[in-house]
């Protein structure tokens, strides 16, 4: 695979991405999660070699620098406006996972950026309801879509709607962290293991190498305690989408419950599509669904 490292320098930043060699007009960009970095795509990357790749760690992730402290979620996004701009990205999909997600949500607010995109494919997005709302926060605030989509003739489909909105919950993340002495930098590989193995592959381990790449990224992260708090009040606040798009969730996402999903696809006009057997990392428990989507929306 003729994957390249390379820097850019904005924003007073350096700036890791991932690119191919290959010079075709039909552009991929990458927007990788929390605790991840470009490199959490390279086993998606190596089946799209046909089209040209950028895959950039954000500000304090992987092999970025982290100069100035993020405030903000559209911090990322104008670094990456930057990046766009100083590398004249045109025409391409925008491919984003998990906090990625709302990274490109803020992205495609700037209509110069937005005329550069072609589409967006969302994985596991976040932007619905901050990351302090627990399931039961959620389905109080959501209660009419609860009710809309009640079925008296089939009451199991409510248990399944129920379900998806009990399953994230914030303190039980927060709680696992404490157990462990996890906070800060203070993260080590071996809490980082059981972390990814029950909360990110709780449906499908990947690879041992890809696995451990992963792991690698996590140690790396310089932003942890500013990410998180972004995270807390992070709500998508914007019109529907002027492009195509489309969400794809997990219904066993521990993370981010698949109805936050659903219904922050009908607030950007995005498709939607339920996973079954499939937990946050949609690349891994649906790679093959997770590439003929992304070939479907750059070939359009």
């Amino acid at each position: 695979m003729s994957l390249k490292e390379k820097y850019i320098d904005l924003n007073h930043e350096k700036i890791f991405y991932l690119e191919n060699e290959n010079k075709s007009d039909k552009n991929i960009l990458f927007i990788h999660g929390n605790m991840y970095s470009s490199s959490c795509f390279i086993e998606i990357i190596k089946k799209l070699e046909d089209y040209h790749i950028f895959a950039p760690d954000m500000r304090g992730y992987g092999n970025s620098s982290y100069n100035n402290k993020i405030t903000k979620i559209d911090d990322f996004a104008k670094d990456l406006k930057e990046f766009i701009i100083k590398l004249d990205i045109k025409n391409f999909t925008l491919v984003s996972w998990s906090l990625g997600c709302g990274v490109a949500l803020e992205l495609a607010k700037d209509e110069e950026i937005n005329n550069r995109i072609k589409n967006q494919i969302f994985l596991a997005p976040i932007g619905y309801e901050p990351f302090r709302s627990s399931g039961a926060d959620i389905l109080t605030n959501n209660f009419h879509e609860y009710l809309n989509n009640f079925d008296f003739i089939n009451p199991q489909k409510n248990l399944e709607i129920f379900k998806g909105l009990m399953t994230f919950n914030l303190n039980l993340i927060e709680d696992t962290f404490a157990s462990m002495g996890m906070s800060g930098e203070e993260l080590k590989k071996d809490n980082i293991r059981v972390l990814f193995k029950t909360f990110i592959y709780n449906i499908k381990m990947p690879e041992k190498e890809e696995f451990e790449r992963n792991v690698d990224s996590a140690i790396k992260q310089r932003n942890l305690d500013e990410v998180a708090g972004i995270l807390r009040d992070y709500k998508y606040s914007g019109d529907k989408l002027k492009k195509g798009s489309i969400v794809l969730h997990g219904y066993e996402d521990k993370i981010i419950s698949y109805m936050d999903g659903r219904f922050l696809a009908e607030e950007i006009g995005a498709e939607f599509k339920k996973l079954d057997n499939c937990g946050h990392s949609v690349m891994t428990d649906k790679k093959d669904l997770v590439i003929k989507t992304i070939r479907k929306f750059v070939e359009e």
